[in-house]
């Protein structure tokens, strides 16, 4: 309050001074005005300062007078509004200086070039620096030099910068004790009025638990589906070691029987060639199935026509129009653990069409490039939603579309299905050609 009665008092002081002068310059000469001080004539003074004075001459100095107490009330005025803004924004700057101190989450800004601007204890405390050092001083010791990939890490703030939009990656890192850090980054541009330019203002979450669980969990869908096409190559063997050579043996014997001895009742013999009829067609189902279960052609005849053979008998079960092209594809490339991933895939595209699809046309192409060996599957049927259906198909206990991504993930490629209710489904899946499949 001190301060807004100085600048009040001043104005009124400063208009009544004016007026004294005033009426001093109008009134008297310099000797009246010495003959008043020194005689003591104060009424004659009075009579000057207001009694005697003019009325427009009053009015003028009333009229500077209230200007002067005017100005000045507008001067606490602003001065009083200023203070307060200037309250408000420290107070706001202690909060945000506090959030920013306190957070769970690490917090940093940076230049454009990647220079750390400022960083919170937390982000600090991800890197495993000193506790009690400053934070911001801390980090620009440990990064970026503690990143796996640190050109990933500038490639990801320059697309912030000039995308201005907010971006989200996962950027592996390691500890000052070396040990591995999956870290969460989101990062956005926003203008610097200190430069002119642009700093990015980034938070960053320590996502290393999550990535370990997710890490075990697809190892361990993995090894599932290892099991999975070694439990199929050893039924596959066990039907052809003993129930194909069992029913192979069981038709020859029948067929003995019935050729040696020719005096048989002639109805006993429309039986006994009807019942190898039945043997004849089990043995070739048991062949089918092993066939399904281990695809033995794919090592000496190639993906591409294994999957010829397929696509025919879909055809001729299901009387679809097929067209499929890249039969010459063998996919040599992927090893014979990655063609069976890959005809496993087909094999699933299709069954899907056939049970859910209600389509009328498919399209398979096989093709390579320089580096991946790929698979499409398309259908003209009434489509679905990919995200819905494989929650759904997952709480009743099918789990088809998660088959098909856990190969693509062994094979280490990627698996996209692309679909919309009443517009048909299209698979496609691009895998990696070289001489292992993925870790």
């Amino acid at each position: 309050m001190r301060r807004p009665q100085a600048i009040l008092g001043a104005s009124l002081a400063f208009g009544l001074l004016y007026w004294v002068g005033d009426a001093v310059y109008d009134y008297f000469s310099f000797a009246d005005t010495i003959r008043i001080l020194i005689f003591h004539e104060p009424l004659t003074l009075w009579d000057s300062l207001v009694r005697n004075v003019p009325r427009n001459d009053l009015i003028a100095r009333l009229s500077f007078l209230f200007a002067c107490l005017a100005g000045g009330g507008l001067v606490v005025l602003f001065t009083t509004r200023a203070e307060h803004a200037e309250s408000v924004l420290r107070e706001n700057e202690r909060r945000s200086r506090a959030l920013f101190e306190n957070a769970l989450a690490g917090l940093y800004s940076v230049d454009e070039q990647g220079d750390i601007l400022s960083a919170n204890p937390a982000f600090a405390d991800m890197l495993g620096c000193v506790p009690g050092q400053d934070s911001t001083q801390a980090v620009r010791e440990a990064w970026p030099a503690a990143l796996e990939d640190a050109p990933a890490w500038k490639d990801f703030l320059r697309r912030a910068v000039e995308g201005g939009v907010p971006l989200v990656a996962e950027l592996a890192a390691r500890n000052r004790l070396g040990q591995p850090l999956w870290l969460l980054h989101s990062c956005r541009a926003v203008p610097d009025p200190g430069w002119g330019g642009m700093r990015l203002e980034c938070s960053v979450v320590d996502i290393s638990h999550r990535r370990v669980l997710e890490d075990m969990a697809r190892a361990h869908s993995r090894e599932l589906v290892r099991v999975q096409e070694k439990e199929r190559r050893a039924l596959a063997l066990d039907l052809h070691d003993n129930m194909a050579q069992d029913l192979a043996a069981l038709k020859i014997a029948l067929a003995t029987l019935c050729d040696g001895h020719p005096e048989a009742e002639e109805a006993l013999r429309p039986g006994l060639q009807r019942c190898m009829g039945m043997i004849g067609a089990t043995l070739e189902n048991v062949r089918r199935t092993m066939q399904g279960l281990l695809p033995s052609e794919l090592e000496h005849f190639g993906l591409g026509k294994v999957a010829a053979v397929h696509l025919a008998e879909f055809a001729e079960a299901t009387g679809m129009d097929v067209e499929f092209s890249g039969e010459e594809q063998d996919g040599s490339g992927l090893g014979l653990e990655g063609k069976v991933h890959v005809l496993r895939i087909l094999q699933e595209a299709l069954h899907n069409v056939r049970n859910h699809a209600g389509a009328s046309r498919v399209e398979v192409r096989l093709w390579s490039t320089a580096r991946d060996y790929h698979l499409l599957v398309g259908d003209d049927g009434q489509g679905f939603d990919p995200d819905g259906s494989a929650l759904e198909a997952a709480r009743n206990g099918r789990f088809g579309l998660q088959s098909m991504r856990e190969r693509a993930s062994i094979l280490g490629g990627e698996l996209e299905i692309v679909s919309t209710p009443g517009h048909g489904a299209m698979v496609h899946l691009a895998a990696p050609l070289g001489p292992g499949l993925a870790n």
